[in-house]
C-alpha cells in the first residue's frame, strides 16, 4: 500500500457512520444527470441536469450540511446542460465542461465559490456529452477529459486537457482505435486508468501524462457497459456491475510489470447500471441506486464493499427511501454521503416528475482537522499528494510552513510571535510557533482536537513541543494522533 494511502486510512478511521439512510432537505428543483461537487468550505454545489426527458436547466444549487437545506446560487450557468462534467480545481473553483442541451456542446465555464459567478472559459475542441465519469484532475492541476459521443452515434477516441492557468484546452494523444471510453480514474502514481469496456476485446488502457502516451492493459474479466470505477486506498481499481450484470472485478495497476492484472471480485446482490460508487474514509465503497436491466426497475437497495475482505453486504437497513438512478452521491466532511436527485423507472417506464429529494447515508462524525509539518529545507509542497487525498475525503488540512511564516497574518492559523522564521531557527523557537499554529487551527475548528502528520524535522518540532521542551503555550492534549515520517527517534543522528 502506498505510504500516503496508508496514512489516509489511519487518519480517517474516526469517520464512522451508521449504515442507514435518512431524509435531508429537498433540492429547489428536481433534476437528473446533474453534477454534485464538494466545495472547500464543506458545502456541495449541484449544477444543471435534465428536469424532464426533453429539457435541461442552467440553474445551480448549494447544499449546506449544517442546516440540511438548499439554496440557488446567486447566478446561473451560462448554458443549460446535463450529462456534463464538474471538477473542483486546486484553487477551489469548479470547472464545468460539455454536456447536452439537448445535443452535445463544447462550452466550458468556471464557478467561483466566492462570487458565485459562472465565468466562461475556453471551449473544448469537440462537442461532448459524458455518460460516465470521464474527467480527471491530474496531479499537476490540469484536467483531462476523454470520449464520449457527439450525437451519441459517434464515440470519440480523442482526449484533451484543460490548463486552468491559461483557460485553454489542448489535445492529448488519442485513445487507441476502436476504444469506447468508459469511466476514468486517477491512479496513485498519477497515471489515468480508463475502463474501456464495451470495446471488442474489453481491454482497459492507462494514460501517462508525462509521456502523453497510452498503454494497453490485460483484458477485463467481464467487459461490462454502464459500470463504475473507483480507486481504492491500496491503489487497486474496483469496477462494479454494469448493464444486466452484478459482477465486479479488481484491477491492480502494478501487477505484471505495470501492465496490470484484473481478477474477478465478489458479485453484488443485484445487477445494476447507472449507479454511484463512493469511496468512504475507511477505505470501503458504498454503491447505491441504479437501474436493474433484468427487472426494469430503479433500485433503492445500497451495498457496501469491505476493502479488507472483498465482500459485499446489503442489509435491509441500507435502503434509500426513494429508488432512483442517474443521481449524485457526494462524500461530506462528516463522513456521510449525500444522495440527490435522479428519476425513477418502473416496469421500464420513466416516471415523472424528476426527483428533488435528497438523502444522507450514515449518522456521521466529524473528522479531526489534520496539520501537516514539513521537514528541514522543505515546504508544504512535500505533502502535495497526501494533502489532496485527505481533502478529497472531506478532511480539513492545515499546512504548517516554518520555512517562511512572514505571510501569515494575525487571526489566521499560523500566527507567530516572531516576524520571520527560517530553517536556521532552533527547534525550540519553531516549536513555539507550532504551538500557536495548533491553537489557531483549533479556534477555527471550534475547539476540535487535531491530528498531525510530520516529515523529518517537522516531527522533531511536534514531539519537542508535546514533551514540554520548547517555548510557547504548554501542550495540553491538543493532538489526538501524531504520525512521523523519517523523524529521528531513539538517538537517531539525522533527519532525512
Amino acid at each position: 500500500m502506498p505510504l500516503r494511502a496508508f496514512i489516509l486510512l489511519i487518519f480517517s478511521t474516526s469517520l464512522v457512520c451508521a449504515q442507514t439512510f435518512s431524509q435531508t432537505g429537498p433540492m429547489k428543483l428536481g433534476r437528473a444527470s446533474h453534477t454534485a461537487t464538494l466545495l472547500t468550505n464543506g458545502t456541495v454545489l449541484v449544477t444543471g441536469g435534465d428536469i424532464d426527458p426533453f429539457n435541461q436547466t442552467n440553474t445551480a444549487e448549494i447544499y449546506n450540511p449544517v442546516t440540511g437545506t438548499w439554496r440557488y446560487t446567486n447566478f446561473a450557468m451560462n448554458a443549460a446542460r446535463s450529462h456534463h462534467e464538474a471538477i473542483r480545481l486546486m484553487d477551489g473553483t469548479v470547472l464545468i465542461a460539455g454536456g447536452s442541451n439537448p445535443h452535445p456542446i463544447s462550452s466550458a465555464e468556471i464557478f467561483d465559490p466566492v462570487t458565485e459567478h459562472f465565468i466562461l472559459t475556453g471551449s473544448m475542441s469537440a462537442q461532448r456529452q459524458f455518460l460516465y465519469d470521464q474527467a480527471v484532475l491530474l496531479n499537476d492541476g490540469r484536467v483531462m477529459v476523454l470520449g464520449n459521443c457527439d450525437s451519441c452515434g459517434t464515440n470519440f477516441n480523442t482526449a484533451e486537457i484543460f490548463n486552468p492557468l491559461a483557460g485553454t484546452w489542448s489535445l492529448a494523444a488519442p485513445l487507441p482505435n476502436g476504444i469506447i471510453a468508459r469511466p476514468a480514474v486517477l491512479l496513485h502514481d498519477g497515471r489515468v486508468f480508463v475502463s474501456a469496456s464495451g470495446s471488442p476485446n474489453g481491454t482497459d488502457y492507462i494514460y501517462t501524462p508525462g509521456t502523453n502516451s497510452w498503454q494497453a492493459t490485460v483484458p477485463m474479466v467481464n467487459n461490462p457497459v454502464g459500470q463504475t470505477a473507483t480507486t481504492l486506498l491500496d491503489g487497486r481499481v474496483l469496477i462494479v456491475a454494469g448493464r444486466a450484470t452484478a459482477a465486479t472485478e479488481l484491477y491492480d495497476p502494478l501487477a505484471n510489470g505495470g501492465t496490470g492484472q484484473s481478477l474477478p471480485g465478489n458479485p453484488l446482490s443485484v445487477s445494476r447500471s447507472q449507479h454511484t460508487a463512493t469511496l468512504l474514509p475507511n477505505g470501503d465503497v458504498l454503491v447505491n441506486a441504479g437501474y436493474n436491466d433484468n427487472t426494469g426497475y430503479s433500485i433503492a437497495q445500497a451495498e457496501l464493499f469491505d476493502h479488507l475482505t472483498g465482500t459485499w453486504t446489503a442489509p435491509a437497513s441500507m435502503r434509500l427511501a426513494t429508488d432512483r438512478l442517474v443521481n449524485t452521491a457526494t462524500l461530506l466532511p462528516s463522513g456521510q454521503v449525500l444522495v440527490a436527485g435522479g428519476f425513477q423507472i418502473a416496469a421500464g417506464v420513466t416516471l415523472q416528475p424528476y426527483l428533488n429529494s435528497a438523502e444522507l447515508w450514515g449518522a456521521g462524525t466529524k473528522a479531526n482537522p489534520v496539520v501537516l509539518a514539513h521537514g528541514y529545507c522543505s515546504d508544504p509542497s512535500a505533502f502535495g499528494n497526501m494533502a489532496k487525498l485527505l481533502r478529497d475525503q472531506g478532511i480539513h488540512v492545515y499546512p504548517f510552513n516554518y520555512a517562511s511564516l512572514t505571510q501569515i497574518q494575525s487571526g489566521t492559523p499560523g500566527s507567530c510571535p516572531v516576524t520571520t522564521i527560517g530553517v536556521d531557527y532552533s527547534i525550540e523557537q519553531i516549536g513555539s510557533c507550532f504551538s500557536q499554529f495548533i491553537q489557531d487551527v483549533r479556534r477555527q475548528e471550534a475547539g476540535s482536537q487535531v491530528d498531525v502528520i510530520t516529515h523529518s524535522e517537522g516531527g522533531t518540532v511536534a514531539r519537542a513541543w508535546m514533551a514540554g521542551l520548547s517555548g510557547g503555550l504548554p501542550y495540553a492534549g491538543e493532538i489526538s494522533r501524531l504520525a512521523t515520517i523519517g523523524t529521528p527517534h531513539y538517538g537517531q543522528a539525522i533527519s532525512f
